[in-house]
């Protein structure tokens, strides 16, 4: 960082070295629990800017349809509520994938793989 200052009509430069960003601190026994509650909480957020996003596109079909004729957004409530659905679901269309993303942490995958080689030996001692 370089700061200049006119001292007496003659420049002085003060130059600082940039300090380094800390690293957050979390525990090893909890990181799971992090990235788990991350990616849930991203899944969230998705799902209400979705729901949002898709009562917007309604409430704005409903008053055209209002505006265009007499009772319009009474008859037209079906098409406008589809509009509308369609965006949350044009835009919910990832939340599974956060979802999943959320429990599908390393422990998870240590005890899904010693489960499957459980599995493994018993059935290698039931079969002749």
């Amino acid at each position: 960082m370089r700061k200049t200052e006119h001292i007496l009509g003659k420049p002085v430069v003060f130059e600082r070295a940039k300090k380094k960003k800390k690293r957050r601190k979390k525990s090893a026994s909890l990181r799971d629990a992090h990235t788990t509650e991350r990616h849930l909480s991203k899944a969230l957020r998705r799902s209400a800017r979705a729901v949002d996003r898709g009562m917007a596109i309604y409430r704005k079909a409903s008053k055209k349809s209002a505006r265009k004729k007499k009772d319009g957004a009474m008859v037209s409530f079906l098409p406008n509520v589809v509009k509308g659905g369609t965006a949350v679901l044009q835009d919910m269309t990832v939340v599974p994938f956060d979802l999943l993303r959320a429990g599908y942490t390393k422990q998870s995958r240590r005890l899904t793989r010693r489960m499957v080689r459980a599995a493994a030996k018993t059935t290698d001692k039931l079969l002749p």
